[in-house]
């Protein structure tokens, strides 16, 4: 309710110069009975301050465990469906407190800089830019806001609920704070160093030429150098890119990047986290030849890990494994190339762009089946990269099909080395 208050008061200052519109989305997770009801308050309460609202309802099932990991990624399904068709920015009311607790949890998970960052203010996810603008303000601040404004509210009894890990670290850091310790404060400090040490890394990792290079068609080149950095800064890369290249935001544990590291060095294919690592650079040289004698490797996203097909209506966008927003002028099946083969047509290799692509970058794009079983092959184009951080080795086809298919590449979560600029 802060949130709104706030940001339809930030809208509405800026609407005349900057045409600025607001308008809060109410989820309903149809977990508990009287969450209809506390909708329907809720909005009747944002419409008695002007401020226009929309009741959203899950209608997925929920799952008999893990339902907080759940419903936060059904509600942002929904929610960046609908920023994404109005064009709009996402923000999220995650707060101080909340920033702490998240800190905490990952400090037990033995996170690493980037982890210990926590939450950042801003984010992409399915290509809609999230914004988290109350960072720095506190639980308590929030409330009195409310208050002063006299602006009611409704409290969700699951944030009491100690069967949920995130409620038993806020009661911890409660009774801390209680008993006068400074351990919340401490921790952040910890998030707000461990963020601008993270930038300062990656932009320094940038300037030298050992972060990993992202493509408009969905892939990576890796420098073979990274290979000869200190195991903690190659996990932070190879970890990062495969939440960009992946399917995801899944945690990749150190271990497990180590065990990639090995089998790199010793110029091995290797998987993890839905990608698949070439050796070689399969899109070309990637510098100077790692201890191994391979000049580079080629992460791709691993096409039996994903989604094996997913229905397209004609002229209706829709998201393909989580990162590609796929738009078709027919009827169809969207699914990887490499999935099925290169079905009963190898038309692909009379598309510009795709013929100059390596079979493992080939066979992790999109392909349309339409429904008498022809294949289209959509132009392929990022989303929002920005310029002199990416490079498109794809051949713009945009010219060639004005009305095809077309592919765009939305990466879950980009780092320094491929943030999309916000407009």
């Amino acid at each position: 309710m802060a949130l709104a208050l706030l940001a339809d008061r930030f809208a509405h200052r800026h609407a005349q110069r900057h045409n600025f519109h607001h308008q809060a989305i109410i989820i309903d997770h149809g977990l508990r009975p009287e969450a209809a009801g506390e909708a329907a308050t809720t909005s009747a309460r944002l419409a008695s301050l002007g401020i226009p609202a929309e009741i959203h309802t899950l209608t997925s099932p929920p799952p008999s465990s893990g339902i907080q990991a759940w419903a936060r990624a059904e509600r942002y399904r929904l929610l960046c469906a609908i920023a994404r068709d109005r064009g709009a920015v996402l923000l999220t009311g995650h707060h101080a407190d909340d920033q702490i607790e998240t800190v905490s949890m990952r400090l037990q998970r033995g996170s690493g800089l980037g982890g210990l960052a926590g939450i950042r203010p801003l984010s992409f996810r399915e290509g809609v830019a999230v914004l988290r603008p109350l960072l720095g303000v506190s639980h308590d601040q929030l409330v009195d806001l409310c208050h002063h404004f006299d602006v009611p509210f409704v409290c969700d009894p699951s944030n009491a609920n100690r069967r949920f890990e995130r409620v038993r670290v806020r009661q911890t850091l409660a009774a801390m704070r209680a008993a006068r310790m400074a351990v919340p404060d401490q921790l952040a400090r910890l998030a707000t160093a461990a963020a601008v040490l993270d930038d300062a890394l990656h932009a320094a990792l940038e300037t030298a030429g050992l972060c990993p290079q992202i493509y408009p068609a969905g892939y990576a080149d890796i420098p073979a150098a990274l290979l000869t950095l200190p195991d903690a800064v190659a996990h932070r890369l190879l970890s990062q890119l495969v939440g960009v290249i992946g399917n995801g935001p899944t945690p990749v544990s150190m271990a497990a990047t180590s065990r990639l590291v090995g089998r790199m060095a010793a110029g091995k294919p290797a998987t993890l986290g839905g990608c698949r690592f070439v050796p070689g650079g399969a899109s070309g040289p990637s510098g100077p030849s790692g201890p191994s004698g391979v000049a580079g490797w080629t992460a791709v996203a691993e096409p039996g890990r994903t989604p094996p097909a997913q229905r397209i209506t004609r002229d209706r966008p829709m998201i393909f494994a989580g990162r590609w927003r796929i738009t078709s002028p027919q009827d169809g099946v969207v699914r990887f190339l490499g999935s099925a083969g290169s079905g009963a047509s190898r038309a692909w290799r009379e598309v510009p762009g795709w013929c100059a692509l390596a079979s493992p970058i080939r066979r992790a794009l999109p392909v349309i089946e339409t429904l008498d079983g022809d294949l289209l092959y959509p132009h392929l184009h990022s989303v929002g990269f920005s310029s002199g951080r990416v490079t498109d080795r794809v051949s713009d086809l945009a010219a060639q099909q004005p009305a095809g298919a077309t592919a765009d590449f939305l990466p879950y979560q980009t780092g320094f080395w491929s943030a999309p600029p916000v407009r």
